[in-house]
């Protein structure tokens, strides 16, 4: 596959440069049948699955040997109640997750931070014996934690930082403002019949959002070994937009003349 070369500055990454990646992967996709393959699989999943096929695919078994068996081929729904059992399963459960830092300056203000409560816990009983000696009051400082009597305990105390705590507000806020179980449990069907699921995250209305893709929408390397998209040579998605859907999600990237050509399509 003959990609444009992908490590050049962004300045670089012009409209050619753009088409031309576009175009090496559809020749891509029209030289090798795999794409096509996942594609015709994947839409034929989502048919068995609402009852639907095609007699003609199974005729290899019903006219074996160009004689036709006296058995005709009967749909059983059993695969969908299945997934709506493990569907229901799923979302009846919490989202379980942990924010962590993971820079080196914030793991190590955390665990300065993480001494410094130790280190006022211990120090105020020896204050109120200054205290006592000097005859002054010494403030303690309010660090919002304490320390339990139990070292032990103490090295394995789930510590976290400010910056920590607002992200896990925030996470629970989104978690119910965009109905994320119900995202996710769109994400578990598919999942359950094409064996893949993809999302993709943006901002939207000034806050993060996670939307779900539909598999057959999807385009990506399939000839690639590598178990996540981020990994992948390339990856995309086809659907159908209006101009206003096309404004309101990309709006921000488009320039005026840009904007303009787009009404005029």
């Amino acid at each position: 596959m003959n990609l444009p070369k992908q490590n050049i500055p962004e300045s670089k990454k012009d409209e050619k440069w753009h088409l031309d990646c576009v175009n090496a992967i559809q020749h891509q996709h029209k030289s090798n049948g795999t794409y096509d393959d996942e594609m015709r699989k994947d839409f034929e999943n989502f048919l068995l699955v609402q009852g639907k096929f095609d007699n003609k695919q199974y005729e290899y078994v019903t006219d074996m040997y160009g004689l036709t068996s006296p058995a005709r081929l009967v749909n059983y729904p059993i695969i969908l109640p299945k997934l709506d059992l493990l569907a229901g399963e799923l979302i009846s459960q919490e989202l379980s997750f942990t924010v962590n830092v993971v820079n080196k300056n914030a793991v190590r203000k955390k665990n300065e931070e993480k001494m410094q409560v130790a280190a006022e816990t211990i120090l105020r009983p020896l204050r109120r014996k200054i205290e006592e000696t000097i005859g002054m009051e010494i403030p303690d400082e309010d660090l919002g934690r304490e320390v339990p009597k139990d070292v032990e305990e103490f090295m394995t105390m789930k510590f976290r930082t400010a910056i920590e705590e607002m992200a896990d507000t925030g996470l629970r806020y989104l978690i119910q403002k965009w109905d994320l179980k119900n995202v996710f449990k769109r994400g578990f069907y598919d999942m359950g019949i094409t064996s893949k699921e993809f999302y993709r995250t943006f901002i939207k209305n000034g806050d993060p959002f996670v939307e779900r893709i539909d598999p057959r929408k999807m385009i990506y390397d399939h000839n690639s070994k590598v178990e996540t998209l981020k990994d992948s040579r390339y990856a995309g998605h086809q659907d159908w937009y209006t101009i206003n859907e096309v404004l309101d999600e990309y709006g921000h990237k488009l320039t005026k003349e840009q904007v303009k050509k787009l009404y005029k399509v």
